[in-house]
Order: structure tokens, then sequence, then C-alpha cells
């Protein structure tokens, strides 16, 4: 028969070890249950006022909704002190240590190795582990799961000699986990670098592609000027060149044709449409033709003369 006081002791055990277990919580983090229901804050960008008093770490933090309030955490309870370091998920360094001291976001302590010689000086980052989960200081813990997957055996199990089972291996939750949060933090910086090659490789190919109908045009143009005009010409892609050319072209083609109206005066019978020769060829040509029109004249008054 349970007396009334044992029961009391019973329901006062129960609550405080609940408590206990809360508080136990409190102080990890579980970073999968985080990313799904808050944000993460780095506290050398959120938390101010930082300070100690024995091994608690006080500071002032920022919530979410952008107000203040403060926060503590108990360094003695997360970082033990091994071989001469500080090391995170281990427990009461201030067994082993003296004179701890905050610089900036380190934790500094002393120790001795042997007592009566001088002391040594260890740290630790805080800004590593610690993080502000809305105004509260907490430790971002590590992924066990995945630490324990590694160092375990039995999915490198050989089936074949020094062929691994890799269906194990792709199949394990574990990994499943811990591949899709590597793709979910590198997807935008993957994103930013495909989008800087494409736009590269863009780039040079309008280059490239401008350069070529570029000298396509020239090239047709000089085509054209040369078959209206016919003269040899060279084009230009530039439209004010290309327009320069053609009142050239337009301007040779006019005085050609007036040098042919000029010999058609004379009854030469000349058509300066289809002479691109200069006019002083042209003349000379006039010349020649003046002088057989003499002969002629001398070679019919001859005939005449004869036949009377």
């Amino acid at each position: 028969m349970v007396s009334a006081a044992s029961s009391t002791s019973m329901t006062t055990s129960v609550s405080t070890s609940s408590v206990t277990k809360s508080s136990s919580s409190s102080s990890y983090f579980s970073s999968s249950k985080f990313r799904s229901s808050s944000k993460l804050l780095l506290i050398e960008e959120t938390c101010t006022k930082l300070g100690l008093k024995g091994t608690v770490l006080h500071a002032e933090c920022q919530r979410l909704d952008g107000s203040t309030t403060d926060a503590h955490i108990d360094l003695d309870e997360i970082i033990g002190f091994v071989n001469g370091q500080l090391l995170w998920d281990h427990k009461g360094f201030s067994k082993l240590c003296f004179e701890y001291s905050l610089h900036n976001f380190f934790l500094v302590v002393k120790y001795r190795t042997h007592a009566g010689e001088q002391p040594h000086t260890a740290s630790i980052d805080l800004r590593i582990r610690l993080r502000n989960q809305d105004g509260a200081l907490i430790l971002v813990e590590l992924n066990q799961k995945l630490s324990v997957m590694l160092s375990e055996v039995p999915w490198m199990k050989f089936k074949v000699i020094a062929e691994p089972d890799l269906s194990v291996f792709a199949q394990h939750p574990v990994m499943k986990e811990t591949l899709t949060r590597i793709a979910e933090t590198t997807v935008e910086h993957v994103t930013i670098a495909m989008h800087e090659q494409l736009t590269i490789a863009m780039e040079a190919a309008i280059a490239v592609v401008t350069k070529s109908a570029m000298h396509h045009v020239s090239e047709q143009i000089q085509t054209l000027v040369a078959g209206v005009t016919g003269y040899g010409a060279s084009a230009s892609p530039s439209i004010t060149a290309a327009e320069h050319l053609r009142l050239f072209g337009a301007g040779a083609f006019a005085n050609l044709q007036a040098h042919g109206y000029e010999v058609n005066e004379h009854n030469y019978n000349f058509n300066g449409a289809f002479y691109s020769a200069p006019v002083s060829h042209i003349d000379g040509h006039g010349h020649h033709l003046s002088r057989d029109e003499h002969s002629y004249a001398a070679i019919a008054k001859h005939a005449q003369v004869a036949h009377t």
C-alpha cells in the first residue's frame, strides 16, 4: 500500500524528471527539425552584449519579429576539455580549466597539465555551433546518423571480389537524406554558374553570326554595284559607305553617257552606255575614225574620175 507521502514524492520526482528532460531538449538542436519549423540565425549577426557569468553565456538576441530578448546557455554542458583542447559534444571543461573568459566570440580558458608549471591557454570559436533560434541560444546538432553510417561496415559487404553492394548504399535512408540536403544547398550555385556559361556562349555566338551576316551583305552590295556600273567596286557593310558607293557609281555612269552622246553628235554612231574606258581612249578612237573618213573620201573621188 502506497502512502500519501510516497505518492507525493513520486509525483514530484516525475515532474522534476520531465522538467530536466525539457531543459535538456531545449539546449540541443536537431538541424532537420529546425529547417522545417523555423529560421536559423547567426549569433554574430543577431546577438549582442555577449558576456560570461561563470560558465554561462549571456547575450541579447534578436527575434524573428524584430524584437530583442535576453538569452543564455551553459557552455559547461556542451563543451569539454580533452588533451589540451576545448571540444564540442563534451561536458565539464570547468573541472580541468580555470580563468575562462570571452574574447569576441571565442571562449578562452587557462589550464595546467602539471602542478606548479606555467599555465597554458586554449580557445574555441562559439560561432561554429551556436545559433540563434528566434531569441534562444541553441547548439546545432551534427548529423550523427551519417557519421555512424559511414563508420559501419555491413553496407560495404562484397558480393563479388572488389565489388561493393552499391544498391544497399544507394537505398540507405541516411544517404538519401544527405544527398537531398546537398542538392538543395547547391542548386542555387549551379543555376548561377550555368546562367553565366550560357550568357558567355550566347554572346560569342551572336558575335560570330553578326560578323558573318555583315560579310555576306558586303559581298552582295559589291556584286550589285559592279553589275550596274561596270566598275570593280568595294562595298562596306556600313550604310553610309554603301550609300556613298551608290552615288559614286551613278555619277560615273552619267559621265560615260554624256561622252557617248557627244560622240553621237559627230555621227560616229557610238553608244556611251557600252563603254567603260576612259574618255581619252574614246577620243583616240575618234581621231582614228576621222582619218579613216578622209581615206574613204579620197578613194571615192578617184573612182569617180576613173569612171569619167
